[in-house]
């Protein structure tokens, strides 16, 4: 069995382009997969730093950017503007995708799919293989075999989309997993002094609670709020107190984060998982989460950092976490290091491969044991 990984049209498979979640998880899936001795293709835009077996052009950059032009990563509104993939440079992309996958595919092997349906045009040309959405942190995922970021988003599809059987049950699939994103442990470091500032990081828009941290900073005038990310964050500089530094990249991000007392995360949407909130946690730096979604999941209540409801609770856990030291900042790291190293979810992810390997024999009826 071997895997192929589809890269991204709109980016290079770089840490030039961490600040797209997407490129990161793709950037970190092969090596974390190699680690379980699968071998793996990627198909990407020229200049790719996969780690793949085998890096297969797509396109060439000159072709990329013919387009979409020549472009910053750090460009605020980069990554928003051309993930479309209903674009013509998604098109073409699958145009060239259609003559190259049936040249490596084989049958039994395993095309994983990051970004949806994106490149659903290209897949007719594939057969005998298995289709595995490996990451699904968006909304109308469509393969038989799925991967979900988290168990809140598992649930928010599935009883949307299954909907309920005649006797009203809500139904499941067995083939529907849930594995966390997963991270280069080397490119966190952990913080060692207490931080000066609390962080933002993320897109300038309401969904992310903006409106609510702006709130939040106001009745905190004597903490420091910088807001790192993409987008305008004009409508929501309404205190003194609150400074916008644009997109951060590649290793800056691990070092705003170890120097921030905590990282605020108020989302109002169901987040599929806010990787933002599990790398503060990997620098030692405590994460408050909104009540609901994926913080459910990722943020231990007290331990790593708190899930607020109230203004009264956001400010509660940012004087609390001012507080803390290096005991706290110590049990903070080990917990996310713990679960989210990418060399231990590389295990997930082969128990997951098994699985889906086992259907070109017993399938569900294999006795096969992938519990532990």
């Amino acid at each position: 069995m071997k895997l192929h990984l589809l890269g991204l049209p709109h980016t290079v498979t770089t840490s030039k382009y961490s600040n797209c979640a997407y490129t990161g998880k793709i950037q970190r899936f092969s090596p974390m997969v190699r680690s379980r001795g699968f071998e793996i293709i990627h198909y990407g835009i020229e200049g790719a730093e996969s780690g793949a077996n085998l890096q297969v052009d797509v396109m060439t950059l000159e072709e990329q950017e013919s387009y979409i032009g020549k472009y910053d990563p750090r460009d605020s509104d980069f990554i928003g503007r051309h993930a479309n993939a209903h674009s013509p440079l998604y098109a073409k992309f699958n145009e060239n995708l259609t003559e190259l996958l049936p040249q490596y595919a084989e049958k039994g092997d395993i095309i994983l799919l990051p970004f949806g349906e994106a490149h659903n045009p290209a897949l007719n040309v594939v057969q005998d293989c298995f289709f595995l959405e490996s990451g699904i942190g968006y909304n109308q995922p469509f393969a038989r075999f799925r991967v979900y970021e988290s168990n809140a988003w598992l649930h928010h599809i599935s009883g949307k989309e299954i909907g309920f059987n005649q006797q009203h049950v809500a139904m499941g699939n067995d083939y529907h997993w849930v594995i966390p994103n997963y991270y280069d442990l080397t490119e966190w470091p952990v913080k060692e002094k207490a931080g000066d500032y609390v962080l933002f990081m993320g897109r300038m828009m309401e969904t992310k609670g903006l409106n609510e941290l702006a709130e939040v900073a106001k009745a905190m005038p004597d903490v420091k709020f910088i807001l790192a990310g993409t987008g305008d964050p004009t409508p929501f500089l309404r205190s003194p107190n609150m400074e916008f530094i644009g997109p951060v990249i590649g290793l800056e991000r691990g070092e705003l984060f170890k120097n921030a007392i905590t990282t605020i995360c108020p989302s109002r949407y169901i987040e599929p998982f806010c990787g933002v909130a599990v790398e503060s946690m990997l620098c030692g730096t405590p994460a408050l989460g909104s009540s609901f979604g994926a913080f459910t999941e990722t943020i231990q209540h007290g331990e790593t950092g708190f899930r607020c409801r109230t203004l009264g609770d956001w400010v509660s856990a940012i004087r609390i976490t001012q507080g803390w030291v290096r005991e706290d900042w110590t049990r903070t790291a080990n917990y996310a290091r713990e679960k989210y190293d990418m060399y231990k979810i590389a295990y997930q992810y082969e128990k997951t491969f098994n699985q889906i390997a086992n259907l070109s024999g017993p399938g569900w009826f294999s006795l096969d044991n992938y519990l532990l």
